[in-house]
């Protein structure tokens, strides 16, 4: 049986698609998800939209929701497919007199009870229940809270995730490069909503799961959205390949598109840094050493294969300390300065050898064909 048999992706109060038995027909290409536009499932892309039900505290949200036997695709259905970053939805043959209005997220509901497991969220019936944390992707307990009109995702942490997110963003930011800001909370980081006043899209629906090959990816965005974008997704892979950043998979990076005229703007900030630098270990002392690993290697593989120009930005000593010194009360901070000078060494060392060689054989073939033929 279709999960939906009939019905329409919105974009506020506007159809961008048909839905007829779970299969979707582009109507309006300028404002139509990617995703929809290149897989055209509507199953699929349900999926993508709601939480991860391998967190700890969603067993509690499908509990008190009457949940518990949905599959996630029917999960994000059962809430219209709406979430926070977006304004996309489904309206179908049941609910044709809704409105986005209608189904927009205008509460935190249960916002105690994603994060921390409070039982006091318990007492909540479930018809009355419309909820936005459960559109929250990601392993880590976090929901949505709205607070003076604005969102922000919480997310719970252990310490040097903490960290991770406060220092990797703070260096993203040095490095010149748009930049979601965490701030430390009693059980984690908070992050307002980049989103707000856009639609973001996470990559999925443009590279599906081949974030590991940068070439692909850079062509790919290069195709869609033009070179500054490119370049734009090169300085990503920098923050990375310096901070150690392991988790760039296809749902850590996207777009923002203009709500209006579903145009492209830019690419989202850069975001979600817990596993960066040292990732979840507290036993930092094993990974203080920096080696010149596949983040570098991979990177400056792209780089010399394209003939890009690396110009990239270059942090210094005093540069990268006094963009952090709010972070010198962390026992790991000495560790972090030192580890990402040095991978940032690492990094450019692989970039100036691979050119000086490419610089040293360009000038062999141009010494070879100025010479004159002696025959």
């Amino acid at each position: 049986m279709a999960l939906v048999p009939k019905g329409y992706v919105m974009s506020g109060d506007r159809v961008v698609a048909s839905i007829e038995n779970d299969m979707v027909t582009v109507i309006d290409e300028q404002r139509c998800p990617y995703f929809l536009k290149n897989i055209s499932n509507i199953e699929a892309w349900l999926e993508d939209r709601a939480f991860d039900t391998t967190r700890g505290h969603s067993r509690s949200l499908r509990r008190v929701s009457n949940l518990t036997a949905k599959s996630d695709a029917e999960i994000a259905l059962h809430f219209y497919g709406a979430t926070i970053t977006d304004k996309y939805w489904v309206k179908t043959e049941e609910n044709d007199k809704l409105t986005y209005e209608d189904v927009r997220f205008k509460t935190d509901q249960l916002f105690q009870l994603a994060l921390s497991g409070a039982a006091s969220d318990l007492n909540h019936k479930p018809e009355d229940i419309k909820s936005p944390q459960f559109t929250v992707s990601g392993c880590l307990e976090k929901g949505w809270k709205l607070e003076n009109d604005k969102w922000y995702l919480y997310k719970r942490s252990n310490t040097v995730e903490q960290f991770n997110e406060l220092f990797t963003a703070t260096v993203s930011k040095a490095l010149g490069i748009e930049t979601v800001i965490y701030e430390a909370t009693s059980s984690g980081v908070r992050s307002v909503n980049f989103a707000s006043g856009f639609n973001f899209e996470d990559m999925k629906g443009i590279i599906g799961d081949r974030y590991a090959e940068y070439d692909y990816v850079y062509n790919t965005i290069n195709k869609y959205f033009g070179p500054k974008a490119a370049f734009d997704y090169i300085k990503l892979l920098y923050a990375d390949a310096i901070c150690c950043n392991q988790d760039r998979h296809s749902k850590n990076f996207g777009i923002l598109r203009d709500i209006e005229t579903g145009s492209f703007v830019s690419l989202a900030p850069n975001f979600d840094f817990n596993q960066s630098v040292f990732g979840d270990s507290i036993d930092v002392d094993t990974k203080t050493e920096a080696f010149a690993d596949r983040l570098i290697t991979d990177l400056c593989d792209l780089i010399n294969s394209r003939k890009i120009d690396c110009s990239l930005p270059q942090l210094t000593e005093e540069l990268l300390r006094k963009a952090t010194e709010g972070l010198k009360s962390y026992p790991i901070y000495e560790d972090a300065i030192r580890f990402v000078l040095q991978r940032q060494k690492l990094l450019n060392n692989c970039l100036n050898i691979e050119n000086c060689v490419q610089q040293m054989h360009q000038a062999e073939d141009e010494e070879h064909e100025d010479t004159p033929d002696p025959y």
